[in-house]
């Protein structure tokens, strides 16, 4: 038996260099589908930038939330600490109080002045 040369297959035509008016209808298509691509990537920007910025509020607001939530935490331990519910500055500024106003009774009683003799005084 004979060797069976392969058939080669026909050659392909070679492609047509595009006329000028082609070209620039194909330039044209191509500046559509780039102005449909930014102008969809501008509306995606501008939604992200959106979410971004609620995102950003709803931050500020929890942060808020946690700064007066620890404020509060603290203060509850100080009242915990201090069994009277009152800080120790608390209890000192109402003890130098108590101390002005016993100093204020016993100059009353020195001078035998009584509260309706002081409030006419300082009604004057």
């Amino acid at each position: 038996m004979a060797a069976r040369k392969k058939a080669q297959p026909a050659p392909k035509p070679r492609k047509t260099y595009p006329s000028r008016p082609e070209r620039i209808s194909m330039a044209e298509q191509k500046i559509e589908r780039l102005e449909k691509l930014n102008a969809s990537r501008r509306d995606l920007i501008a939604r992200s930038e959106a979410k971004l910025n609620d995102r950003k509020a709803a931050l500020a607001r929890t942060e808020a939330q946690l700064d007066k939530e620890i404020r509060k935490r603290d203060r509850l331990i100080a009242i915990e600490k201090d069994p009277d519910g009152r800080t120790a500055a608390n209890r000192q500024a109402r003890a130098a109080e108590k101390a002005e106003v016993a100093q204020v009774i016993k100059l009353m009683r020195e001078k035998g002045m009584s509260l309706s003799d002081i409030e006419s005084l300082l009604n004057q």
